[in-house]
C-alpha cells in the first residue's frame, strides 16, 4: 500500500492521473510498491493516447488522484455483490456492502429512484 497526500493506493483502486510522459488516463492500480516513493503500475482503461488503453503504465504517486467509488447503480447489483462477498467469505467486504446499501436506501425515498420519480408517479404521464 502506498500513501500520498493522506491517500493510500491499493491494488484495484480506480485512479486518474498522468503518466511520466504526461498522458492523461483513467485506470486501476495493478500493483503498488511496498516501499514509499516507488513507481505504481496502472492498467489503463481510458486515455488521451488510444494505443495505451489496456496496457500497463508506470507513474508516481503524486501524479495520481483516487476516483470516488460510485457503488452499484441498481438494487439487484447490491444483492449480487453481497452474494459474492458471502461466497468468497469476505466478512469485511460483506459488512462494508451491507452498511453502504442501507445508507443508500435511506437516502432514496420509497417510489423514487436515484434519477428521480418513477415514470408512473409523474403527473404528466399519468394524466393526474
Amino acid at each position: 500500500m502506498t500513501e500520498t497526500n493522506g491517500q493510500k493506493f491499493r491494488e484495484g483502486d480506480w485512479v486518474s492521473g498522468t503518466s511520466v510522459w504526461d498522458e492523461k488516463f483513467i485506470g486501476y492500480v495493478d500493483s503498488a510498491p511496498k516501499e514509499e516513493g516507488g513507481a505504481i503500475l496502472i492498467r489503463i482503461t481510458q486515455c488521451d493516447r488510444k494505443r495505451l488503453i489496456n496496457t500497463l503504465v508506470q507513474t508516481r504517486e503524486h501524479r495520481l488522484r483516487r476516483l470516488p467509488d460510485p457503488g452499484p447503480a441498481a438494487p439487484e447489483d447490491w444483492s449480487t455483490l453481497i452474494e459474492l462477498a458471502l461466497v468468497t467469505r469476505d466478512k469485511e467486504w460483506f459488512e462494508s456492502l451491507t452498511s453502504r446499501m442501507s445508507a443508500v436506501s435511506q437516502e432514496i425515498e420509497p417510489g423514487e429512484s436515484k434519477r428521480g420519480r418513477l415514470p408512473r408517479d409523474n403527473p404528466r404521464l399519468s394524466g393526474k
